[in-house]
């Protein structure tokens, strides 16, 4: 499946130990949806390489009724009250855009020294999309 390949990649290319669970049963995602996820998903890992000084990433997927992907990892973090970081915020625009074209929402959760959670949550109706 193309997201554990894109982490087998991260972890080759940045040494950090990566960790991926998918729960539930979902319908396949139409395949111009699962691209824009993964698109996210690398954009989320970059970030992590770039800021987060991290020594470990988890992946989680949520198959249906409500398909979600999320992204932690357990490096510095950052207070989201302060803005984020300049490069950061465009890695977060890129995301955002993404999950518009289809219609799903991102949202980043971080605190100072514990870490940062890109969760990328898509409509309900895509399982109808795909069925």
């Amino acid at each position: 499946p193309p997201l554990r390949t894109t982490l087998q990649k991260f972890e080759h290319q940045t040494g950090l130990r990566s960790h991926l669970e998918v729960r539930g049963t979902g319908l396949p995602l139409p395949p111009d949806v699962q691209i824009q996820v993964l698109h996210v998903v690398q954009e989320a890992l970059s970030n992590v390489r770039k800021h987060a000084a991290a020594s470990a990433v988890w992946l989680e997927v949520q198959q249906g009724p409500r398909w979600s992907v999320e992204v932690r990892d357990d490096g510095r973090g950052f207070d989201p009250a302060d803005g984020s970081p300049g490069e950061m915020h465009v890695g977060l625009r890129i995301m955002r855009e993404r999950a518009e074209r289809i219609g799903a929402t991102v949202s980043l959760d971080s605190v100072p020294g514990a870490g940062t959670c890109v969760t990328l949550t898509l409509p309900a109706r895509q399982e109808a999309l795909a069925a």
